[in-house]
């Protein structure tokens, strides 16, 4: 279910227009330009860094699980970061 980008409250696929507001309601697209492409990159990075994080209680080929823990938290700033950027490029 997705939100309006202007009050937050809750819409239909189907829906054109908020029920709440009024405001018209956009598309959802993940952009073609740098922005999209580093909106992959970060998708990528954090399912990678899930992955080790899981990895690296069960093998001890991997790096220590903090630091794998780590590296999870930051992907996911840095994919929250790339997500909020391509959404106002689109505004």
């Amino acid at each position: 279910m997705d939100h309006c980008r202007e009050c937050n409250s809750s819409i239909a696929p189907s829906e054109t227009a908020c029920v709440s507001c009024g405001s018209a309601v956009r598309p959802k697209d993940d952009g073609g330009g740098v922005a999209g492409k580093l909106l992959l990159i970060s998708r990528i990075a954090f399912i990678l860094s899930a992955i080790m994080t899981v990895a690296s209680l069960v093998f001890s080929a991997t790096p220590p699980f903090w630091k794998c823990a780590v590296a999870m938290v930051v992907t996911t700033f840095v994919k929250s970061s790339a997500e909020q950027m391509v959404e106002k490029k689109k505004d």
